[in-house]
């Protein structure tokens, strides 16, 4: 008779993980690319936080050209570059795509910080470079010129200035047609985020103030940044 058979032995096992496979290595034109493409795509959102910032130091002299700086970067180079970084990052999401989405996003946080000093700077530096004519036609339009009161309450020009020469002068100018505030001529500049000029006269002085809390600060001569940081008066009824 033959021997009987050995039992079977069973033996527990702790269980085996699956394998994850090993992260494919890029080649070096492949990480060279990527390198290149990262910081393409960086210098693309800094400048396009940045030259917002040009273009509005800039404004008072270039006039209606200005908005394509800022259409160029608002609308193109920063979503487009932001998103295409951002999703790099994702992917990557090595130390150098982190340096760059913060390198974009303090760059885009400076622009905001600064885009109002930015057109306050322009501003002055435009009324200075034109005070010459500027207080000429300033000074003519508070000596000749009958301010008549609209229905608002606020001085007002009571005829189409556009068609006179001082009104081609401030348009050629970048300047809208002024209106009166207690105290002297207040002009409008086009310019994107640029302030309100004034133009002091003591022979204004009498008129109703248009802001119920200005905020004035000199530039030179008799010109004046003015802000507005209260409700206006003219609204109220």
């Amino acid at each position: 008779m033959s021997a009987p058979a050995a039992a079977p032995v069973l033996t527990l096992l702790p269980p085996q993980r699956p394998s994850l496979p090993s992260p494919r290595e890029l080649s070096p034109v492949a990480r060279r690319r990527q390198v290149v493409a990262r910081r393409v795509m960086t210098a693309g959102c800094v400048a396009g936080a940045l030259l917002p910032l040009a273009c509005v130091a800039a404004g008072p002299y270039l006039g209606p050209v200005v908005y394509a700086g800022l259409v160029l970067s608002w609308a193109f180079l920063l979503p487009g570059c932001g998103l295409a970084l951002l999703l790099t990052a994702s992917f990557g999401r090595t130390r150098d795509d982190l340096r760059a989405l913060v390198l974009a996003a303090v760059s885009l946080a400076v622009c905001v910080a600064l885009i109002g000093p930015a057109g306050r700077l322009g501003t002055e530096a435009f009324v200075a470079s034109h005070a010459v004519e500027m207080d000429a036609i300033a000074a003519q339009l508070v000596a000749s010129h009958p301010w008549a009161v609209g229905t608002n309450g606020v001085p007002q020009i009571d005829y189409r200035f556009e068609d006179t020469a001082h009104g081609r002068a401030l348009t050629r100018l970048g300047l809208r047609t002024p209106h009166a505030v207690r105290g002297g001529l207040l002009f409008a500049p086009d310019a994107p985020f640029a302030p309100a000029v004034l133009y002091a006269d003591a022979s204004l002085d009498q008129l109703a103030n248009g802001c119920a809390d200005p905020r004035v600060r000199p530039i030179g001569g008799r010109w004046f940044l003015y802000e507005c940081r209260g409700r206006r008066t003219e609204s109220e009824d």
